[in-house]
């Protein structure tokens, strides 16, 4: 019998697009903690902040909220589409993958 084990939970997330809902199952936690940690620290030399005690600078942030075109909104959609049929297999991944709708979705919003 193994030492610990693995609890994994499903949800309801929103999916690409951000119109609709799927079912997603993630990891959450183990059981018996401290004997997979026991085992990881023999073979890892394990540093945190606190130990190192370097420097941090501080972090000041602005969110800045715009509303979104018309033009953004409909090529967001379509990415969501593509997103969509690639997660359905419907599309060879050398022509349209994951990495390359992220990457148009990002310059969407910068221009």
């Amino acid at each position: 019998m193994s030492l610990w084990r693995y609890i994994f939970i499903t949800s309801k997330e929103l999916d690409a697009t951000g119109t609709g809902f799927r079912a997603k199952t993630r990891f959450v936690r183990f059981h018996n903690l401290p004997e997979l940690m026991s085992m990881f620290k023999e073979v890892a030399d394990i540093r945190t902040a606190d130990t190192l005690n370097l420097p941090t600078p501080e972090v000041v942030t602005h969110n800045v909220f715009v509303k979104l075109s018309e033009i953004q909104q409909e090529m967001v959609k379509g990415l969501g589409d593509r997103a969509e049929e690639i997660r359905n297999g419907n599309v060879d991944p050398k022509k349209d993958n994951m990495l390359k709708i992220t990457n148009e979705g990002r310059k969407i919003f910068k221009s």
